[in-house]
């Protein structure tokens, strides 16, 4: 019931989304690949040997015609990414904790899957921007994020020219991270991100240039088994029926 909940919360959120940032949100593509600095190194904008692919990526300009361009994509954190849906929807991702792989340490406080964000200011004045990273990760009823400013909370320390790009780990009740507060490594839900950008007017007012927003499934522990269970019963009645 939450996940069909979260679902609901999830649609309203984009819908408002849309609205919010206007006929700009219309320029928010799907599955692009960024051709950063670094793809599939050590010096990844988003991690080591991370790549630039199926990033969800808006478009939008500024006062003066110069495109920001604002990405953000849900993935394994040590597995290849994997595709979102036309609309922005990544998953279904396992709910549960980071086992052992690749060389990382199993953590009880962490889960396997991350978000990643990425702006490139282009030719625009990069001091009259400021963005906001919402997550809403509670997985209750309603479209609630929480918001932080990812170059503040994250810093900058991933930049190429005018590219900025992290990860985010998803930890349980971690504060300081946008959603951690009420996030469960365990539970599963519909959880939505957005990054929006605004610029600062000559007027002293602000414009919001545009939102890019991305929703990433986690199902409920009994219902991925249940989905494992009728997928292993369905290859057994195929290899009865080829005998």
């Amino acid at each position: 019931m939450a996940f069909k909940k979260k679902l609901m919360s999830a649609l309203v959120a984009g819908a408002l989304a849309a609205g919010f940032a206007g006929v700009s949100q219309a320029a928010v593509v799907y599955n692009q690949t960024l051709g950063s600095f670094g793809a599939g190194t050590a010096a990844s904008l988003f991690g080591n040997f991370t790549t630039d692919a199926n990033f969800a990526l808006g478009t939008f300009q500024n006062a003066q015609g110069q495109n920001i361009e604002l990405g953000l994509r849900a993935r394994y954190r040590v597995r290849p990414t994997q595709a979102s849906d036309p609309t922005g929807m990544y998953g279904v991702f396992a709910p549960g904790t980071q086992t052992a792989a690749f060389g990382s340490p199993a953590r009880s406080d962490r889960a396997e899957w991350v978000y990643d964000f990425y702006i490139d200011t282009g030719a625009a004045d990069r001091s009259s921007l400021s963005y906001n990273l919402c997550a809403d990760l509670d997985n209750g009823p309603g479209f609630t994020p929480e918001c932080v400013d990812p170059l503040t909370t994250y810093g900058i320390n991933r930049t190429n020219g005018t590219e900025i790009g992290n990860s985010s780990q998803l930890f349980f009740n971690f504060p300081g991270n946008p959603g951690h507060s009420t996030y469960d490594v365990n539970a599963g839900g519909m959880y939505t991100f957005s990054l929006t950008a605004r610029e600062t007017l000559l007027t002293g007012g602000t414009a919001v240039l545009g939102t890019t927003t991305i929703t990433a499934q986690v199902p409920e522990p009994g219902t991925l088994a249940l989905v494992a269970l009728a997928l292993t019963g369905l290859g057994f009645a195929r290899r009865k029926q080829q005998a």
